[in-house]
């Protein structure tokens, strides 16, 4: 190897010199063998001659690219053409992670050493979801092969919306693969975006779950979303440690040969588009008005019920039942005819109304699971339901107890000529509808408690909050209720900074205003991995205004621990005789509203009394409060729970 051809016999791309002096070489004529080395290598030079190889091959093939059809038919001394100004992608960086996998049950170390190209930054900064990076690279796993997989062929999505998440977003890598031996392999990894408590921001953002599948194809999938999968080969983790992060940022480079301002705008462009979910993910310190606007909007209808029109029965404050509204509801019945399995009546918690039964999520919701099994189907709001306008007013949980429970029970008996009714209920539902069997209620056959009993166990904070008793205390400051924001005012975005404070459990951080507003004033009300994204984007619609003598209702029970009137008073659990008809507590065991182990005392109570024929709990693991019915899979995990007993009885 030598300058010109009077020093060596290659230059320092490997091509033959044509002629005794000079630069010009032979066209395609290339020698990268340890020869061209002027000394010698010692023993087993084959990296460095391997590195010799690849680095002639990686110049011809940069040298194809800006060629754009090759050498010029003038070229006859083998000199090539000058290249364009701008070669390869417009953008493009480096990126190592390491981690472990698992193969048949063992254990290796997996190292992915991949390169990144983005031929159209603005693309990324425009559409960060839908546009693919392209990926090239390395797979070290020495159980798969002892020596480095290549990547045949990639792509990389930075901000996809998994419908099956309700919160974040995911960094989607999808490799081909191909070892030494000529087998194949499809590498799947995701990273979930998600900011989880404590200072660990760059394990959220980096860690990958890897899948590799055997591919005999080898060739990429048509579109993303049509990437068949087999049986898996081989699974694990890895992540981007602090010094490869580093080193990833210094690797970013704008066009070769393109003027430096022009690289500049590229890099710039390209981290505008990566940088904007990363910022909605981690770096937000105070909602901005658009966002309060889009949470509250409504989301477009996904899908058309498989129900029958509904039958409506109003009841006002002056009394009497009617099929049009009065001016002063306080009860709403809508019936759902389905069969003759008999009425159950559906009632929901404290600050919704019952159209949470009717959610348009992909899967059925419980009216249509119900309606569809034969049952007549009786959804129920109560007087602090939020489609009232008297949702705020000063009410407590006693007068839903002893006058809406009986008022409706009552009623669906006489309409549906049918001798009991029975009840699913959730929540405030399920506390109510307990006190007013225990307050001399009759007519109803069986009772689905969902995630609330009669004896409550709430975590430290909860308590600690309940006996600050802030309903009193807001009432005095001229505060009547609690809403939810509703516009994108000075208000609402000092209100979301407040609610910032929260303390949440691992995975519940969210970018949602009106979520944070429900987890903060409701509590946990549901574990974001349950739900999908569009019933998460729902969220403003199932809950709004609440009466703050309600909650005040609620704070009281939870600090004496079991069901209590508005004055605190032990009336209730003495009459425990009532409670003689088949009831069925659903826990979530990741309920952190109401601690599973509430309903545990309650039936503990109940069979100390009653005998262990009656009562009986069902455990709903991975569960928190409200999830237990909306969630992606509460069709297959919970439903099948509460058909089963209700047609048991």
């Amino acid at each position: 190897m030598g300058s010109d051809a009077a020093d060596g016999v290659v230059n320092h791309r490997g091509e033959v010199f044509a002629g005794q002096c000079g630069h010009a070489t032979h066209a395609g004529l290339y020698v990268t063998d340890g020869s061209v080395i002027p000394r010698s290598l010692g023993a087993n030079p084959s990296l460095t001659i391997a590195a010799l190889a690849e680095r002639t091959a990686r110049l011809m093939v940069a040298e194809m690219n800006a060629l754009d059809g090759g050498a010029s038919g003038d070229a006859a001394d083998g000199d090539l053409l000058p290249a364009p100004a701008v070669v390869g992608p417009e953008v493009r960086f480096r990126e190592k992670l390491g981690g472990h996998l698992m193969v048949e049950g063992q254990a290796t170390p997996i190292t992915l050493t991949l390169k990144v190209a983005i031929e159209d930054a603005a693309a990324v900064r425009n559409d960060p979801s839908g546009t693919e990076l392209r990926v090239t690279g390395t797979v070290e796993a020495p159980l798969l092969h002892p020596a480095p997989m290549t990547v045949t062929w990639g792509t990389l999505r930075l901000a996809v919306e998994d419908a099956d998440h309700a919160v974040g977003h995911r960094m989607e890598y999808r490799l081909g693969l191909r070892d030494a031996d000529g087998v194949r392999y499809r590498l799947e990894a995701d990273k979930l975006i998600l900011d989880q408590p404590g200072l660990d921001w760059l394990w959220d953002a980096t860690e990958v779950a890897l899948v590799i599948y055997p591919d005999a194809s080898g060739a990429p999938p048509a579109t993303p979303e049509a990437s068949g999968r087999g049986e898996i080969h081989a699974y694990g983790m890895a992540r981007l440690a602090p010094f490869d992060a580093v080193r990833l940022g210094l690797s970013l480079r704008g066009s070769k040969g393109a003027p430096p301002a022009q690289q500049v705008r590229s890099v710039a462009s390209f981290l505008h588009g990566f940088g904007r979910p990363m910022a909605r993910t981690f770096g937000k310190s105070a909602v901005q008005g658009l966002e309060l606007r889009q949470a509250a909007a409504a989301p477009p209808r996904r899908r058309a019920l498989s129900l029958p029109e509904p039958e409506r029965h109003w009841l006002g404050r002056s009394g009497g039942w009617a099929t049009e509204e009065p001016d002063d509801p306080v009860v709403l019945l809508r019936r759902y005819a389905g069969g003759g399995a008999g009425p159950v009546l559906l009632a929901p918690g404290f600050g919704m109304s019952a159209d949470h039964y009717l959610l348009d999520a992909d899967p059925p919701n419980l009216t249509e699971f119900l309606v569809d099994a034969g049952h007549d189907v009786w959804l129920f709001d109560y007087r602090s339901s939020i489609l009232f306008p008297g949702a705020g007013e000063q009410l407590n949980l006693d007068e839903i107890a002893t006058l809406d429970w009986p008022a409706a029970v009552d009623r669906v008996r006489t309409v549906a000529g049918a001798e009991t009714v029975q009840v699913v209920a959730h929540c405030v539902g399920s506390a109510t509808v307990l006190m007013a069997l225990l307050a001399g209620m009759d007519g109803v056959g069986a009772v689905v408690c969902s995630q609330m009993s009669a004896h409550f166990d709430v975590p430290s904070f909860t308590r600690f909050r309940a006996k600050l008793r802030p309903g009193p205390k807001l009432t005095r400051m001229g505060f009547r209720s609690v809403v939810p924001p509703d516009d994108d005012g000075l208000t609402a975005r000092g209100m979301d900074l407040a609610v910032r404070a929260n303390p949440l459990g691992h995975g519940q951080r969210c970018d949602s205003p009106i979520c944070r507003w429900v987890f903060f004033f409701y509590g946990p009300t549901h574990h974001h991995a349950n739900l999908d994204r569009h019933t998460h984007d729902r969220i403003a619609e199932l809950f709004g205004e609440g009466s703050l003598w309600g909650m005040d209702h609620v704070g009281s029970m939870f600090n004496k621990g079991r069901l209590v009137d508005a004055q605190g008073g032990d009336v209730y659990l003495p009459k425990v005789a009532s409670l003689d008809l088949p009831i069925l507590f659903l826990a979530g065991t990741r309920n952190r509203l109401v601690l599973p182990s509430s309903s545990a005392r309650t039936l503990a109570w109940l069979r100390s009394h009653h005998g262990p024929g009656l009562h009986r709990r069902v455990e709903l693991p991975g569960y928190a409060h409200l999830d237990g019915l909306l969630g992606r899979r509460a069709h297959q995990d919970v439903f099948p729970h509460i058909l089963s007993f209700l047609n048991e009885h």
